[in-house]
Order: structure tokens, then sequence, then C-alpha cells
């Protein structure tokens, strides 16, 4: 137990020092699924969707990756429109052309 807990005070530490947030693309791979009758013929022609999404990189470690795609204009820092992927399902983080977080306020 002393573990996790140790690992939620270094992953808030991180956070928490990070002053720029930038906005990249997510290539990731997920399930796809039916629920019609196919033939296993076919059923081994199916293939796991590849999926691209964007966002402010928020967070990244071994275990979970975390973009957020909406952002307020206040200042304050908060965020929405999060999604958190298992790190495993990502196949590529690519920098874009929008500036960073930081920058957007400036």
């Amino acid at each position: 137990m002393v573990k996790k807990n140790k690992s939620k005070k270094r992953a808030k530490e991180i956070v928490e020092k990070k002053k720029e947030y930038p906005f990249v693309r997510i290539d990731w791979v997920d399930i796809c699924s039916d629920s019609g009758w196919a033939s296993v013929a076919e059923l081994v022609l199916e293939e796991p969707s590849n999926c691209v999404s964007y966002g402010w990189l928020l967070f990244k470690n071994k275990e979970k990756i975390i973009i957020s795609s909406s952002t307020d204009n206040e200042g304050d820092g908060d965020y929405g429109e999060r999604t958190t992927f298992p790190a495993c399902v990502v196949q590529k983080i690519s920098p874009t052309s929008i500036k960073s977080r930081k920058s957007i306020e400036d």
C-alpha cells in the first residue's frame, strides 16, 4: 500500500512542476467489435481500428498517457474533454504546429 501512495505523490510532483503542455497528435489502436453473425473465414479478416486524437499532452508515463482537447481561457489551468489512454494502445505521439498551452495564454 505504501508503494501506491509514493507513486501518487510522485505523479503529483511531476504534474505540478510542468509549466507547458505541448499540443500533440496521438495515433492509437482501439478494439473493433461486431454483434452480427460471421464465419471464421470472415472473422480473421477483421482488424483493430486505427484512431487519431489531438490534445494537450498533460501526463505521460509507461502506463498511461493523458491529453485534453479543451482548456479554459481564464488562465487558471482547467482542462476538459480529457482522454486517458493505456500506453500499450498508443502507437505514436507527434508534435503539431499548435503552440503549447503556456504560449496560448501569453
